[in-house]
């Protein structure tokens, strides 16, 4: 291809060089990468096949999979998120902005007309005509109407590779938006499960702070009434007061997660309002894909390789540079000296070719500027490509994180609601056996922060199940059409 370009330079007939065009882009080819065949961790449970994943495709519409975890207050907030959100809307601004690149490099292959109208009057100098200082020339007037045309003749593919680097780098911007649209919707409801998470542990600190507060009068009375020492007394208080410490903690964290929707559903926290709810008693059961699935539904891995595709077709630009340009040029119109004349059969002029500049142009010396571009056009290539490795090789990491936090963390939950049921039994046990005078007091408070650590331990791990559950879905690029509950 490139020899016959050369030859098309040296001097072969112009009617076929106008006919065909040349290319000195190398072929895409896509990075290489090793795709395995499957994930590392374990299926997980349910994950059957009952979920079908969208066509594949980066471009298409994503489900609203936030729905499938049956919270209207998350609906809400996601609606509002996608409407409202600053960072999308700098992501469909540069969207929009991406798109008239590729029409005006398209516009670039199209021929160009004009039309222009001129008049002047002035009054020439005897002086260059070489005339007596006394001879005065005439003043004059013209006027000019006329309509012009121009063409590049796209030789050696230099518009059309920049016409599709520009499409792709469009097509990058596309899969960028997406892939901002899908971490909006995933930062609203893991910021939102943090919320409730944290609505979860302060309500369990809240209980425990009503317990011992009941605790320390009762001990009070009795310290009072001498049948029990300080001791048993300061105990209690200073676990009142580290769950006090606690709860204020968690009333902090609660305010940030707050803050966070806030800002993701583009109001002040002043004016946004978050009705009550809790954590989902069920979870989506989310499949996992295959791993070649992956790569076509995660955005930011299409928008990596698309970045590939423009930097290929960059460097047919480049190499262009060093070859001939040939620009065709006409013009048709009138000129006169008065303005009514313009319409006269005589005063036409035309004229095919430039006015000025040349019809053909080749480079002779341009001090290594052509070749720098190339050398930047090639590294660009280069650092595309091993971005794009680097993102393949995160989407999986995220996968295998998020496949291995829902499976240990339905374990963990099985064991710690068996310790929470445990620990209910013992509280009981305990209170009976000190209401009957069996047992010291010290017994029952150990017993009840037992009880109190548990329930946290609980409701921590049922809101990381449900962040975990988000993860997965970003992690997988996006929702499905259909799912089933996993317990």
């Amino acid at each position: 291809m490139r020899q016959a370009c050369r030859a098309a330079a040296l001097g072969a007939g112009l009617a076929a060089v106008l006919v065909a065009g040349c290319s000195l882009a190398p072929p895409y080819e896509r990075p290489a990468f090793e795709v395995p065949d499957r994930w590392r961790s374990a299926p997980l449970p349910g994950a059957d096949g009952r979920w079908q994943p969208a066509a594949p495709g980066d471009d298409l519409p994503r489900e609203a999979w936030w729905t499938l975890f049956g919270d209207a207050v998350l609906n809400a907030l996601e609606t509002d998120a996608a409407a409202s959100n600053a960072g999308l809307a700098v992501a469909a601004a540069n969207l929009a902005r991406s798109r008239a690149a590729r029409d005006a490099a398209v516009a670039a292959r199209r021929p160009r007309a004009d039309a222009g109208f001129a008049a002047a009057r002035g009054q020439p100098s005897q002086v260059a005509p070489g005339l007596p200082d006394d001879v005065r020339i005439p003043a004059y007037e013209i006027y000019r109407a006329d309509l012009s045309a121009s063409y590049e003749v796209d030789l050696f593919g230099r518009l059309g590779d920049a016409a599709r680097a520009a499409a792709a780098e469009a097509e990058a911007e596309t899969a960028l938006y997406h892939a901002v649209l899908l971490g909006v919707h995933a930062d609203v409801a893991q910021n939102y499960f943090l919320l409730r998470q944290a609505e979860a542990e302060l309500a369990v600190e809240r209980k425990t702070l009503a317990t011992r507060a009941e605790a320390v009068a009762l001990l009070e009375r009795r310290v009072a009434a001498g049948d029990l020492s300080d001791f048993d007394l300061a105990r209690t208080r200073a676990e009142l007061e580290s769950a006090r410490a606690r709860a204020i903690a968690l009333e902090r964290a609660r305010a940030g997660f707050f803050n966070a929707l806030a800002l993701l559903t583009g109001r002040a926290p002043a004016a946004l309002d978050v009705a009550a709810g809790s954590l989902p008693a069920t979870l989506p059961a989310i499949p996992a894909m295959l791993p070649s699935t992956l790569l076509e539904r995660r955005p930011d891995i299409a928008a990596a390789e698309r970045d590939v595709m423009a930097a290929t077709a960059r460097i047919g630009v480049a190499r262009a540079a060093f070859y001939p340009v040939l620009n065709l040029t006409a013009r048709y119109g009138a000129e006169a000296g008065q303005l009514g004349d313009l319409l006269d059969s005589s005063n036409r002029v035309w004229a095919l070719g430039p006015l000025a500049g040349a019809l053909l142009a080749a480079p002779l010396f341009d001090g290594g500027r052509n070749q720098a571009a190339l050398d930047d056009a090639l590294a660009r290539l280069d650092a595309a490509a091993a971005n794009y490795r680097e993102r393949v090789l995160s989407a999986f990491r995220e996968v295998e994180d998020a496949l291995i936090g829902i499976e240990t963390l339905a374990r963990q939950q099985s064991a710690v609601l068996a310790a929470r049921t445990a620990a209910e039994r013992a509280y009981a046990v305990a209170q009976a056996r000190y209401d009957a005078g069996q047992t010291a007091y010290l017994d029952v408070l150990d017993a009840r922060r037992t009880l109190a650590e548990v329930s946290r331990d609980a409701a921590t791990i049922a809101g990381e199940r449900a962040l975990a559950s988000v993860a997965l879905v970003r992690a997988l690029g996006g929702g499905w059409e259909t799912a089933t509950a996993a317990p």
